[in-house]
């Protein structure tokens, strides 16, 4: 009767085992003994983890998280100035360089460290026929304070013909898209650029050219 017993016992537990296996709930451990895995054999006691299957391991990795939303930057014309010093025309938030002159205008730019640059937009305001404007985000290395290297290729207005004369270009590549402000500072160039191809010409009277804005997209790593 005792060995009969203990056969009823033993194919009620393994009923009881295969139930809960093949069952769709979620699985649920009761015990008040000490439990014993293989994987977690080794020398005194340890924080014990759970991996994101459900596997138990004593090291702990730190989850990878990633920002992936689009932050914009802008840089308003009233940040830019003659790179020689000097006045500017400034009006209605638009900037424009002296009348007959070729200044360079500068102004910098302040991303958050490891920012990756995807997307730069030059807006402007273009109503000669002779000169545009070029512009070109830049950088200088601390260790290399002579060495300018190009951020991205320069972007041109073109002039807008009708309405106010107004427009804007992307840059159509970003050569150097990840911004390092442990050794690197930022800053934007616009010169007056000749239709004829000339690195440099004149700023045009009656503000013909303007600076409006630049807006630079970019997104953050962890």
């Amino acid at each position: 009767m005792k060995k009969l017993f203990i056969l009823i016992l033993m194919v009620s537990l393994v009923t009881t085992v295969t139930y809960a296996q093949s069952s769709t709930a979620t699985p649920t451990l009761f015990t008040a003994k000490a439990i014993e895995a293989t994987t977690l054999i080794g020398t005194g006691f340890r924080p014990v983890y759970a991996s994101p299957t459900g596997m138990l391991t004593t090291n702990y990795t730190a989850p990878t998280i990633t920002r992936i939303d689009t932050s914009y930057y802008s840089v308003p014309a009233a940040e830019f100035r003659r790179s020689q010093g000097g006045n500017v025309l400034f009006s209605n938030g638009e900037i424009s360089g002296v009348n007959g002159s070729s200044d360079t205008l500068i102004a910098p730019v302040n991303l958050p460290h490891k920012a990756i640059i995807t997307k730069f937009t030059f807006c402007y305001k273009d109503n000669s026929g002779n000169t545009n404007m070029q512009a070109q985000m830049m950088n200088t290395t601390v260790n290399s304070p002579n060495r300018i290297v190009l951020i991205n290729t320069a972007v041109t207005s073109t002039t807008v013909v009708g309405g106010n004369n107004y427009g804007c270009v992307n840059a159509p590549n970003i050569a150097i898209p990840t911004i390092a402000n442990d050794n690197t500072s930022y800053w934007i160039r616009v010169i007056p650029k000749s239709q004829q191809g000339n690195d440099y010409d004149n700023w045009v009277a009656g503000g013909g050219l303007r600076i409006v804005h630049f807006l630079i997209e970019y997104k953050l790593t962890n």
